[in-house]
């Protein structure tokens, strides 16, 4: 694969300042190509992959990093949990169903999905 350099400019005394307290061109290049990534990750610019690869960490790492930084590596909006009104209801009805009655083996739920789970995260414009 071919490579593209890119460069950054800082001012001398800058360099200066920051290789005065221990920090290397090699670090600088590293922690620049890190923070890139988690930005162009975090808006959504480079995929997973991508960013992983511009980092040059390893995935693990990287979304290590995200996650000492608070970038959530899955990030749902809206569109992705909505949940019509009626399969919510149902939902619904089956939990409180389930919370007055005997436990129920989780091959005899009537949902494949974990009726613990807090309904306010199942549907659109609920919860916090």
């Amino acid at each position: 694969m071919k490579r593209v350099q890119a460069t950054i400019d800082l001012p001398e005394d800058l360099y200066l300042s920051l290789s005065g307290v221990g920090i290397t061109r090699d670090q600088i290049v590293s922690e620049s190509k890190k923070l890139l990534a988690l930005k162009y990750f975090q808006t959504k610019i480079l995929s997973l992959e991508k960013a992983t690869e511009l980092s040059g960490l390893s995935k693990w790492r990287f979304i290590e990093y995200l996650s000492q930084n608070n970038i959530p590596i899955i990030d749902y909006d809206d569109e992705v949990i909505y949940i019509p009104e009626a399969v919510f209801q149902e939902v619904t009805e089956a939990s409180e169903q389930r919370s007055r009655a005997p436990e129920v083996k989780e091959s005899e739920r009537p949902f494949p999905i974990d009726l613990n789970l807090p309904l306010r995260c199942l549907q659109k414009g609920r919860g916090s």
